[in-house]
């Protein structure tokens, strides 16, 4: 049985100001929110430090209270194979001795079982909130640790590796919708492609052609913003978009007679309209105009 962890009143108060922020910006973070940190006893403690991948902060006497990648400003690479087939991240050690401080920070939490914050980068500081993170096998050799994510209600009774293995495979879709949304949203400086509404929370990203994932992750270059209607009229493939942008509607919609106002007013005066491409990360052709086809015969 691991040693009792002398910091878990700090780590449960962090998981609390977590799922506060979490709850008010979504479950992926700008650094400028996760750098004001939390409040305990009266003083100010750190989530982590932009300078370092792993952290402890001076209030801590034991492991580490989170671990964090980050995606280059100078230009972005995918992440998600980070996340291992069995179901577990692989966090690389910082530096290349394994017996530095931060490191020791994170075989101690190992050792401790202390469940600790994953902050995935996903963009240029922007960060995807994991927690409670489990750092499990270490190979000091290959300057990796094993990382499994469990569950935010079950803090008090881990549950056993491969069943936080089992749950991380699960999770890794909803994960990777959330960053495709993040970025595909960034990309479009958060509105709509069909109305251009802007309102992040009724915005979303739909895939464009679903066996273009089968190349991995679906990316910006596979992805549309769209609000909640027009992302579910997508969907159904009674909107389609052509390669050069004009949006169409289905017979079925441009021909209904009475629909109400939403018909009336939400859909049918797009119908012809053109897409507003955004000057960086514009769906690729080929994904537009198999998605269209396959709209073109539903409709």
């Amino acid at each position: 049985m691991p040693p009792t962890d002398p910091d878990a009143e700090i780590r449960l108060v962090a998981f609390d100001a977590l799922r506060s922020l979490v709850a008010r910006h979504g479950e992926i973070l700008p650094w400028e929110v996760i750098a004001e940190g939390f409040q305990h006893r009266g003083e100010r403690i750190l989530f982590a430090n932009r300078a370092r991948g792993i952290f402890r902060p001076k209030q801590m006497t034991a492991g580490a209270l989170s671990i964090k990648t980050t995606v280059p400003k100078a230009g972005r690479v995918a992440r998600y194979d980070d996340l291992a087939v069995e179901g577990g991240f692989v966090y690389h050690f910082q530096g290349t001795d394994p017996d530095t401080f931060d490191n020791n920070a994170l075989e101690y939490s190992a050792s401790l079982d202390a469940p600790m914050i994953y902050f995935f980068g996903v963009a240029p500081a922007r960060y995807l909130v994991l927690f409670p993170a489990y750092a499990g096998a270490i190979d000091r050799t290959a300057l990796t640790c094993e990382v499994v994510i469990g569950s935010a209600n079950e803090l008090a009774t881990r549950a056993t590796t491969e069943v936080l293995r089992r749950r991380t495979v699960v999770a890794k879709p909803r994960w990777e919708h959330a960053i495709l949304r993040d970025r595909t949203l960034s990309a479009w400086d958060h509105r709509c492609a069909v109305c251009s509404l802007s309102t992040p929370a009724l915005l979303d990203a739909s895939v464009v052609w679903p066996d273009g994932a089968l190349r991995g992750a679906p990316e910006e270059d596979n992805a549309l913003p769209l609000c909640l209607l027009h992302r579910d009229v997508f969907d159904l493939d009674l909107l389609g978009i052509e390669p050069v942008g004009t949006i169409r509607l289905a017979r079925s919609l441009t021909a209904a007679v009475g629909g109400g106002p939403v018909l009336d007013a939400a859909l049918k005066p797009f119908d012809g309209a053109r897409v507003r491409w955004p000057s960086v990360s514009r769906p690729r052709d080929e994904f537009l105009l198999q998605r269209f086809e396959r709209f073109a015969r539903a409709a």
